[in-house]
């Protein structure tokens, strides 16, 4: 399971990745997200993956995968150009600190 210290590749999905994200959708009971998709790779293996257009959201169930969607949420925002950085970086930070405390 990813930790606080797991080093985590955020990076758009290629075409090699399709398998990969099928068996991800399935573990998820979903389906994959349509159009530009940001996955998350932990110790080279898809762990997550999120739709830039949607916000369509896949996690595997079997791996601690909720900061690592948030993640990918914050970086297809950026993509999409939506405000500036800095108030979404607090806005995750703050976030992040709540659920901290939250244990």
């Amino acid at each position: 399971m990813p930790s606080a210290r797991t080093p985590v590749t955020i990076r758009s999905a290629r075409p090699a990745d399709a398998r990969a994200l099928a068996v991800l959708a399935a573990l998820d009971s979903t389906s994959m997200p349509q159009g530009e998709v940001l996955v998350a790779d932990v110790n080279g293996k898809l762990v997550a993956a999120f739709g830039i257009d949607n916000g369509e959201r896949i996690g595997d169930p079997f791996e601690r995968t909720a900061e690592i969607l948030d993640l990918l949420a914050l970086r297809a925002a950026l993509l999409r150009g939506e405000g500036s950085r800095r108030p979404l970086v607090a806005r995750w930070v703050r976030r992040r600190s709540v659920r901290a405390r939250a244990v």
